[in-house]
């Protein structure tokens, strides 16, 4: 919640591989795909799956809060990761990803995206993006969303000092 420390990306795309991940041995997010490039319960329960065995082998117990989407099923069996859901209505308001992470994120990837078109521009080249530049773009611009207390946090330090 306090943003010093953030999960890999995970992305979703229509193709299965893209003629762009063509030669290509590592990505530099995760990449699942279906026919409409949204998440789904099988990709997120495949996801979350993956998450508390990492966290099992670092011995680290997490509460990943989310909200009440369809996709995010209950799913039973996890070790060290309880999940909790947000109430109906409410994800907007509680959500710490939508107290200025995603912002941030947005921010930096079109800021990165601006530059690089500037650049090729100056160089007399087009720049296209495919899906490999995009994932790429959308990991410098996470790396790059900072530590910043959310409203959350901020009242919860109030509530508790009071």
């Amino acid at each position: 919640m306090s943003g010093t420390e953030k999960l890999p990306l995970l992305a979703t795309g229509k193709s299965k591989k893209p003629m762009c991940f063509k030669c290509i041995k590592t990505l530099p997010v995760t990449y699942k795909n279906n026919s409409k490039s949204w998440m789904t319960s099988s990709i997120f329960e495949e996801w979350l799956r993956c998450l508390d065995k990492q966290m099992t082998i670092i011995h680290r117990k997490i509460v990943l809060v989310i909200d009440n989407c369809t996709v995010h099923p209950e799913i039973k069996g996890l070790k060290p990761i309880t999940v909790g859901y947000f109430p109906p209505n409410v994800t907007s308001i509680l959500q710490p990803l939508d107290q200025g992470a995603i912002m941030s994120f947005k921010r930096n990837y079109r800021k990165l995206l601006f530059r690089r078109n500037v650049s090729q521009l100056d160089e007399g080249e087009d720049y296209k993006v495919d899906i490999l530049k995009a994932l790429h773009l959308s990991k410098a611009a996470w790396n790059d969303v900072t530590e910043k207390p959310s409203r959350i946090a901020s009242a919860m330090l109030v509530l508790k000092s009071n």
